[in-house]
Parts: C-alpha cells; sequence; structure tokens
C-alpha cells in the first residue's frame, strides 16, 4: 500500500510540474500558433451556437471568432442569442487563470465546476448584467466515458462540441471521439482543428496554397513523435485524426476535403474494380477453391469486395435445379465491406447464389429498402476490424468462419485486424485467407507454375514499386509479410499457408499470394 501511495504522490507531482511547464512555454508560443491557425478558425468559428462543449481548450484565446454583438453600452460580447451557455474541459489548471481572463474578455459570466477542481481557489465572476452568457471551467478529458465529469454529463446533449489541438493530446483519441459523438444531439457539430500526420500520397495537402504532396514529411513525423509527444506535452503529431473521425460510427456527415477525396477514391476504385476483378479471380480461384469449401456455420468476410468467390462455397442443388448457398453448411454471412460502392455488385452476387441480403441499419442506414428473399442471411455491413468494430459485427460473434481475401493488404493496421479475427472466432473456428505479399524470404519456397523459386530479385523489385502500388491499388501494400504476422497473432492452435504467384503478366510479378488458414486454439 505505501508504495503505490508513493508512487501516486510522485507521479502526481511530476504531472504538475509537467503541466506548469507547459504553461509557460504556452504563454511563449500560443501567440505565434494562434497566427498560423487563426485564418483556419475564422471559417469554422462562427458556425458555433447552443450549447457549446470545448475539449482541452487551453488559454481559449479563440473566443473572440464567436458570434459577438456590441451591447448598449459599447462593450463587445458573445451573443446570448446564438451561444447559450460555454462549457470547457480542460484537465491543466495552470491555465485556468488565462482561460478565465479570455472567457471574462468576451463576455462570458465564469464559474468553476467544484466538483472535479475542488482544490479551485479562483473566484467565480459575478453576472454584471442581464444575459450573460454562462461559462464553466471543468477539469477533466474525454478518454473514458466512465471518468467523464458529472458536470458535463449534466450538460448533455450539447450543440456544438469543440476541439482545437486537443486530440493530439488524448490518450485515447478512438474513445475521445465516441464520446463526442454520445454527447451531440442528433443534428449537433463537431467543429475541429488537429495537428495530424502529412496526408497520404493522392491526398491534398495545402501550403501557402499550392498543393504538394509530404510523403518525406510524413516519414519524418514518423520518426519525430515520440520525441514530440514528451516535448508537446503528449502531442502527437502523427496521427491521423481526419480518417478517425470520418471512419467513428455516428455521423450524419463528415464535411472535409479528406472525406470527399476518400469518396471519389472508393468510387474510382469500384469503378477499375468492375473491369479488374475478373482476371484477379481466375488468378485466385485456383487457391480459393482448396479453402472455401471448408467455410461452415456463422461465417464472416472482411473487405468481400463483390464477393465474387461465394459461388466456391459449399452449394447445393434445389428441387428447381438452381445451384444455391447449402443452408445445411452455410448458417449466415456477414460482410464486412467499408466502400458502398461495391454495394450494388456485392448484393447481386449474394442474391444470385441464395442468400437473402440485407443491410446493418446502423452504419449502412440507407440500405434499409434494398433487402432481398433467399435461404441464408447475409448481413452488409459497413465497417473494418482495425479499430471502431461496428456493433452488429460483435453481436453476432463468436464466428465458425472468418474469411479474408485481398483485404489485410489494405488494412490500416493489420496486426489489430488479426487480432480481432482471432477474438471474434469460437474455440476451433477457422479463420480462411489469401493475402498479397511480399515474396518469401530464400528459405520459405515460392510456387510459379506449380514450381518452387527464389524470388530475391522481385521481393527488392516491390519495396521499390510499393509507393506507387499504395496509391494505383487503394491502399494495398505488397510488401507486408502477412503470414508471419499471423503466425505470431496469438491463440492459434494451428496456422497453415503456402505461397504463389501465376505469371499471366508484367504486373502479376509484383503480387504473389499467401494462401491457407488458421485453427483457433
Amino acid at each position: 500500500m505505501v508504495p503505490t501511495l508513493v508512487y501516486q504522490s510522485i507521479s502526481s507531482t511530476l504531472t504538475s510540474i509537467y503541466d506548469w511547464i507547459f504553461k509557460t512555454l504556452w504563454i511563449i508560443e500560443s501567440e505565434r500558433n494562434n497566427a498560423k491557425v487563426d485564418v483556419y478558425r475564422k471559417m469554422l468559428w462562427p458556425e458555433i451556437s447552443g450549447k457549446v462543449l470545448e475539449i482541452g481548450p487551453g488559454f481559449a484565446e479563440s473566443l473572440r471568432f464567436l458570434n459577438h454583438v456590441t451591447l448598449n453600452d459599447g462593450t463587445f460580447a458573445v451573443d446570448p442569442n446564438t451561444i447559450h451557455s460555454y462549457t470547457a474541459l480542460e484537465p491543466n489548471p495552470f491555465l485556468y487563470s488565462r482561460l478565465h481572463a479570455n472567457a471574462e474578455t468576451n463576455g462570458f459570466c465564469v464559474h468553476y465546476d467544484r466538483k472535479s477542481y475542488p482544490e479551485c481557489t479562483e473566484v467565480d465572476t459575478l453576472a454584471t448584467r442581464e444575459n450573460m452568457v454562462p461559462f464553466t471551467i471543468v477539469r477533466g478529458t474525454l478518454d473514458n466515458f466512465d471518468e467523464i465529469p458529472q458536470s458535463v454529463l449534466d450538460g448533455a446533449p450539447y450543440d456544438t462540441i469543440l476541439t482545437s489541438f486537443s486530440l493530439c493530446t488524448a490518450k485515447d483519441p478512438e474513445a475521445t471521439i465516441k464520446n463526442i459523438i454520445r454527447l451531440l444531439k442528433p443534428g449537433g457539430a463537431h467543429i475541429f482543428i488537429e495537428h495530424v500526420r502529412q496526408p497520404p500520397p493522392g491526398d491534398p495537402l495545402v501550403i501557402e496554397d499550392n498543393n504538394v504532396n509530404a510523403v518525406l514529411w510524413g516519414k519524418i513525423q514518423d520518426w519525430l513523435a515520440p520525441a514530440w509527444s514528451i516535448a508537446g506535452h503528449g502531442c502527437y503529431i502523427n496521427r491521423r485524426t481526419g480518417e478517425t473521425i470520418a471512419k467513428a460510427q455516428g455521423w450524419e456527415s463528415v464535411d472535409s476535403a479528406l472525406q470527399q477525396f476518400e469518396n471519389f477514391k472508393d468510387w474510382a476504385y469500384s469503378s477499375y474494380w468492375s473491369f479488374e476483378s475478373k482476371r484477379q479471380d481466375e488468378r485466385a480461384n485456383v487457391y480459393r477453391k482448396q479453402l472455401w469449401p471448408d467455410a461452415s456455420g456463422k461465417i464472416l468476410e472482411l473487405g468481400p469486395g463483390f464477393s465474387s468467390s461465394l459461388k466456391l462455397l459449399p452449394h447445393t442443388v434445389t428441387n428447381n435445379g438452381d445451384y444455391l448457398v447449402d443452408p445445411d453448411i452455410v448458417h449466415s454471412y456477414t460482410a464486412l465491406e467499408p466502400n458502398p460502392f461495391m454495394y450494388e455488385k456485392l448484393q447481386q452476387n449474394a442474391k444470385e447464389n441464395g442468400f437473402a441480403v440485407q443491410y446493418d441499419s446502423e452504419t449502412y442506414p440507407e440500405g434499409k429498402k434494398l433487402a432481398t428473399k433467399g435461404l441464408v442471411p447475409f448481413t452488409i455491413v459497413r465497417g473494418t476490424l482495425d479499430n471502431s468494430i461496428p456493433q452488429s459485427v460483435l453481436d453476432n460473434a463468436p464466428y465458425d468462419t472468418v474469411i479474408t481475401s485481398f483485404s489485410l493488404c489494405t488494412a490500416e493496421d493489420p496486426v489489430t485486424s488479426l487480432e480481432n479475427i482471432a477474438r471474434l472466432l469460437k474455440p476451433g473456428g477457422t479463420y480462411i485467407f489469401i493475402e498479397h505479399v511480399l515474396h518469401p524470404p530464400k528459405d520459405e519456397p515460392l510456387l510459379v507454375d506449380g514450381k518452387e523459386v527464389n524470388a530475391t530479385f522481385w521481393r527488392q523489385m516491390q519495396k521499390i514499386a510499393n509507393p506507387l502500388w499504395r496509391i494505383c491499388g487503394h491502399g494495398c501494400e505488397i510488401i507486408r509479410e502477412t503470414a508471419k504476422t499471423i503466425d505470431n497473432t496469438p491463440g492459434w492452435a494451428t496456422v497453415s499457408y503456402r505461397y504463389a504467384r501465376i505469371n499471366d503478366n508484367f504486373l502479376s510479378y509484383f503480387v504473389p499470394m499467401v494462401f491457407g488458414k488458421a485453427i483457433k486454439q
């Protein structure tokens, strides 16, 4: 008990010192930082309205960009008809003095939540006129829902939640974004400006009004991130916060250039895949035919695309002579696909194989009217297993079979995806996979036209080609050693696989495959 108390005391003291140092540095740095970003805040802050919650406001110098009015006495103050209340959720108490002063300067009536900050010695602002907008300073974060201060929960739902360079320091940004969605009213807005990793190739980055590609600087950010997080009070400069916000479940829309570009890429890839998928299937079905008949029970497939391989599942001939999926072997099928432009052909293929297609209303509500009849339920769910797993996928677990077919090469976090696959399988369940990979090293055989070959040269060529391939291939990484990642994922009783490559054109030399299955303990 004593060592624990000593540790907690030391930890608390160090945190206080760290907070004080950051406050001191931020007094010097904030003016320069504001000069850089205020051009973007001016575009967004006037949209803030109603009951407002700001996460990590710091000194809150940006309050001046809210809608203001000039009062009868000439005072320039926040407009009470637009802003009804303002809650500032700030974990660093050394910032409160300036935060308080800036709020008063903008005409707010400031008071402190003393439940979250019982040691508070600050004096609340006395209302000096009618209709002063209340401004509540609360100590805390949104990292953990169970630890959110009660006054923040009592104030929900909010019309607007604001984050300004705070998700880069959040201990758990995914959880924070989920909690933002929980605390917003339906139709409410999350307005944000955040430090992020340079965008990937193909995504626009504006620097002094010029579009540039910043691949090199993204890698430099990855290298600097650990040291930067220490010097920058926990700021991680290599987080892909735009993507994390866009992928969180619960938004009606995400109005950002990034999301619009992602939609365009999804559409472009589905259009390209309409032409390319047939040739890809001809290559892959040689190996799929060895694995797909083992799929049974409750099945989950990640990134099925058009799912043209459904015809390789166990089928039966009906009394009408139709060749359809066997309901005695395949009991249900969940297709977890993030690209909605794939859904039309995905649904068509499922219907042709005798499945009763339905859409998950939570992740793709616009699919309600598209349901079809059939022998086996087939649910299309929008999402991935990288981070925020859709609730319907969790509710249907455990699965008898999980399938990935050229989807781990595009997964943002293949390690997490594989860990989640193992979690979602029942004991004894089967994971079936066929994936694009890096050519195997010398000591592992590669089958080419039925013969074992050494592919050291092509292994190096893949590494050279990968940056361009990733752009053209909708995020496909051809340098991942997925077999080793599967092997290293805890929870398997057995893992078996082989490498293969079909040389039907020049580009096929760059995409060997690994295919096999793993059985959960």
